[in-house]
């Protein structure tokens, strides 16, 4: 692999961690693992953006796996085992369906 790619997956990997030390540390605060969900998917979409700002592949498919990873994981956490939560899971898949669906065709026209 190239260093350039190396450094961005290293670079993802370091804000997963990072974010979820940083919000670990202040749990004994009252902050819970909700606040680092919460961080990795505002870290998910932001890496997402950067990686179609500057057409960098590894930088989407790392803000894709945080939010395919983090996303459910926060909607079982917050509102459990009720009929909301297939609801928002179901709602969280058809976004990012059209989120991928949108990148697609604005890679095509390019």
């Amino acid at each position: 692999l190239p260093p350039r790619v190396l450094a961005e997956v290293g670079g993802i990997v370091a804000l997963g961690i990072g974010s979820l030390i940083v919000v670990g540390s202040l749990g004994s605060s009252g902050v819970d693992g909700i606040g680092a969900m919460v961080c990795w998917i505002l870290i998910s979409i932001t890496l997402i953006g950067i990686g179609v700002a500057r057409d960098r592949v590894v930088l989407i498919i790392g803000g894709v796996l945080g939010l395919v990873i983090y996303i459910p994981w926060m909607i079982g956490q917050t509102l459990g085992g009720g009929i909301g939560a297939p609801i928002a899971l179901i709602v969280a898949g058809g976004i990012l369906i059209a989120t991928a669906i949108y990148l697609t065709r604005r890679a095509d026209r390019t």
